[in-house]
């Protein structure tokens, strides 16, 4: 009886122990399938930052381009500014010279006229000079 006792003893602790192995197992397979996620998840995250650091290099490229085609655009326009403002003298200057050679034609246009007027009223006061001497003379 007593080897029949040690032996249901030794079932039961047997039977425990297995019970046991079989939730260490389970837990064995879940802990393997976690670290298994686990180690996806960082092949994941790694390839992520990966590209992350491919894009922000993209990104840092594209923002130096745009910063030189920024400056060159800069540079366009102040060229255009300044020839703009060289024309922009050009004619001011041409169109002062237009309205002094305009007032100046005027003048003399009006000194012509005046000329012109004066020598029509000496014609006219010979010629009336003339017609009283042949008036006289007759």
């Amino acid at each position: 009886v007593a080897i029949s006792s040690q032996l249901l003893e030794a079932q039961a602790t047997l039977k425990a122990r297995n019970e046991e192995l079989l939730a260490a197992q389970a837990d064995g397979r879940r802990h393997a399938a976690a670290a298994e996620l686990s180690r996806q998840e960082k092949g994941v995250l790694s390839e992520a930052q990966v590209r992350l650091a491919r894009e922000l290099e993209g990104s840092q490229e594209s923002k130096v381009e745009l910063r030189h085609l920024l400056e060159s655009l800069q540079q366009m326009q102040a060229g255009w500014q300044q020839t703009e403002a060289a024309a922009r003298a050009q004619l001011l200057g041409d169109k002062e010279a237009a309205d002094r050679e305009w007032v100046e034609t005027k003048a003399v246009l009006a000194r012509e006229r005046e000329r012109g007027a004066e020598a029509r009223r000496e014609a006219d006061q010979a010629a009336a000079a003339a017609r009283q001497q042949l008036q006289d003379a007759q």
